[in-house]
């Protein structure tokens, strides 16, 4: 889980700050976006090593229930 502070805090798709983690992505602000920044090194590092073929963003949606999907 990438947002615990957040979601602990109620809040589903903002950090802990109150900001929107996947509508700042490409900030990568360690003051505001610790989670985005971690998460881009990490993808980086293992991108030294290796191919990724794909990445899942699994998560909660606020209003759709049971499974959905978004292309």
């Amino acid at each position: 889980m990438v947002n615990p502070d957040g979601v602990f805090l109620g809040n589903h798709r903002t950090g802990v700050l109150g900001q929107d983690l996947n509508r700042n992505f490409n900030l990568c602000d360690l003051e505001y976006f610790p989670e985005v920044q971690i998460i881009d090194a990490y993808i980086n590092a293992i991108l030294k090593k290796q191919k990724v073929a794909f990445l899942f963003d699994l998560h909660g949606h606020s209003a759709k229930k049971n499974i959905f999907a978004f292309g």
